[in-house]
């Protein structure tokens, strides 16, 4: 009796055939799941790195204007009671803009003008419109200029060459190239107002 009661025991007690590893379904499963974790993230990290790039890219368009403003407004006379202006030409569709003086002071940049420097935004960026402050487009040209001059931080917002300056705040668009959303991985805008005040805005 003692004697089975031991190999009982002892049989109980001895290790089985069975392995410690995955069986082949579980090891699918964990396979299935890490890699949908993983599409979400990347998913979530594309969206977020495109926000980030274009806002980058904002901020470099306000930046320029700033340049601009700055140099208008530490300029020195051309000409007694003749004032420097400064500003940035922009044409919606393109990748690059222009810091200029007016030299030939038409309000507008012309090849006769001087140019500061030429800013180049990302390949996968571009310029967008000119927007009035309900969003809407302010004209169907597709350029159009920003001005400062001296002794004052204003801004004149001029479409054409000679025209009369519209009335801000006005937003210069900077739009991922190719797409027409209104995402903050899609567009950002660039707000200035008229007493000169230069933000980058989310678009509304």
């Amino acid at each position: 009796m003692v004697g089975m009661s031991s190999h009982s025991f002892l049989r109980r007690r001895a290790p089985g055939n069975r392995s410690g590893g995955f069986t082949l379904v579980e090891l699918l499963v964990t396979i299935g799941i890490v890699m949908a974790v993983m599409g979400v993230v990347f998913l979530k990290n594309g969206a977020f790195s495109g926000a980030v790039g274009l806002r980058n890219q904002a901020f470099e368009v306000a930046f320029a204007l700033r340049e601009a403003q700055l140099l208008a407004v530490s300029a020195n006379e051309t000409a007694p009671n003749q004032l420097q202006r400064y500003g940035v030409h922009f044409t919606s569709g393109t990748r690059a803009f222009t810091i200029f003086q007016d030299t030939n002071n038409d309000n507008f940049y012309t090849t006769s003008d001087t140019v500061v420097r030429t800013v180049r935004v990302g390949e996968d960026y571009e310029m967008g419109r000119l927007l009035n402050a309900s969003g809407s487009v302010t004209d169907n040209d597709t350029e159009y200029a920003i001005l400062f001059q001296k002794p004052n931080f204003d801004a004149r917002f001029i479409l054409d060459a000679g025209s009369a300056a519209i009335t801000g705040p006005v937003y210069v668009e900077v739009r991922k190239t190719g797409t027409t959303g209104t995402g903050v991985e899609d567009v950002r805008w660039v707000e200035v107002t008229g007493p000169g005040q230069i933000s980058v805005e989310t678009a509304s």
